[in-house]
């Protein structure tokens, strides 16, 4: 950057300079950051665009800013840039890159339909100690023209001013980050010394009592109780699992699922087989996919408790909507069921009709039980974006 200052000579471009660089480095908004630098250098050197790609550690785009074009303009020219044509040549780490006529230049390889005509280019590398952060782009000289080697040198100066002001945004993200796992890890302490052992207690208080002389119904609604804080028990530590884990929170509905399924085999010491295509995917980002989790979860503790099995068979499809089927090889199940189970099956039928769905549980004719799951394809299907 001194160099670059150095070839500044008049006094109100040095100062306006000055000035970008005070306002890039004010704020700590990663995002507001990268724009604030776009916006600076295009008021600098007069461009009419501007764009600020950020890089994966592969060297690819991850991130595009672009200014000066408004939604409409920017969703016509359709998606952003991958590194071709003209701006490869600041992939060949060459330092800043300047072309009079882009579309003129050996390796234009042209621009989208709707894309602005866009001649003049001014492209510059932003490095983050010794790497290479991202691109700072300007195009079409406000006036005509080109850009010259003094707005080059003024971009650069800039540029390295921004490296800066990044380096102290992605450092505040870090503490943020830091600041919120501390927290969520102080949440999840306070509800598994709280909240947990509180109803745990309750549970052995319920299953410690004396029931002689009890009448059949309401020994019925004990066991419903305990079975329901067995549940809340399962959900609250699922919800501290994922607060004192969030590296956990990347993993596809396939791996919890599979996952699920490997605990349930180890601790029950049933052999599970099961099937889950490649289009579960879809459910991924849709509201029945913790539905789906936490129904399985329950089928299973189902199966521990009552079925007594040794092998369990489990099918997820989704075609027309999602379904899911779990089979043992256990005693099988009363007709009546419904009539006198507790919160477990209830949990099932509900989550079901939450979803559009239904809830089924039949003994089979060779032994064992079938349950049955499903939800609708509006509930686990993703829905296209209006307009698009």
């Amino acid at each position: 950057m001194p160099n670059a200052f150095k070839r500044i000579s008049d006094a109100d471009t040095l100062q306006r300079l000055i000035d970008a660089i005070l306002v890039v480095g004010s704020d700590l908004e990663l995002t507001q950051v990268l724009k604030k630098i776009v916006e600076s250098a295009m008021e600098l050197v007069s461009a009419r665009y501007g764009a600020l790609s950020v890089l994966s550690k592969d060297g690819t785009i991850q991130q595009f800013i672009p200014v000066g074009l408004n939604d409409d303009e920017i969703r016509a020219i359709g998606p952003p840039p991958i590194g071709r044509g003209v701006l490869s040549l600041l992939d060949m780490d060459l330092g800043p890159v300047r072309v009079d006529d882009v579309p003129s230049h050996p390796l234009s390889v042209g621009y989208p339909a709707m894309h602005p005509t866009m001649r003049s280019f001014l492209g510059v590398p932003i490095s983050i100690q010794g790497e290479q952060f991202g691109r700072l782009y300007l195009t079409e000289k406000i006036g005509g023209g080109t850009f010259t080697p003094e707005d080059e040198d003024i971009v650069v100066a800039l540029s390295t001013a921004a490296a800066a002001a990044i380096d102290k945004a992605l450092l505040h993200v870090r503490l943020s980050d830091l600041t919120l796992l501390e927290e969520r890890e102080r949440i999840a302490r306070d509800m598994h010394d709280t909240v947990i052992q509180r109803l745990f207690g309750v549970g052995l208080m319920l299953n410690g009592a004396d029931r002689l002389g009890m009448s059949g119904e309401a020994v019925g609604r004990i066991e419903q109780v305990v079975e329901e804080l067995d549940e809340i028990i399962r959900q609250v530590r699922s919800t501290i699992f994922h607060l004192s884990h969030p590296e956990h929170e990347g993993e596809t509905i396939r791996s919890r699922l599979i996952g699920t399924i490997d605990e349930f085999s180890a601790r029950a010491g049933i052999e599970v087989q099961y099937e889950l295509p490649d289009s579960l995917d879809r459910v991924e980002a849709t509201r029945a996919a913790e539905h789906l989790l936490f129904s399985l979860r329950e089928a299973l503790s189902n199966v521990a408790r009552h079925a007594k099995a040794t092998v369990v068979q489990i099918s997820i499809s989704c075609d027309d909507e999602l379904v899911m089927r779990v089979t043992d090889n256990g005693v099988g199940i009363a007709e009546d069921a419904w009539n006198h189970t507790g919160m477990g099956l209830r949990n099932l039928r509900d989550r079901a009709r939450l979803l559009g769905g239904r809830c089924s549980v039949e003994a089979r004719e060779e032994g064992g039980t079938e349950l049955v799951w499903s939800a609708s394809a509006a509930a686990a299907m993703p829905q296209p974006v209006q307009g698009s």
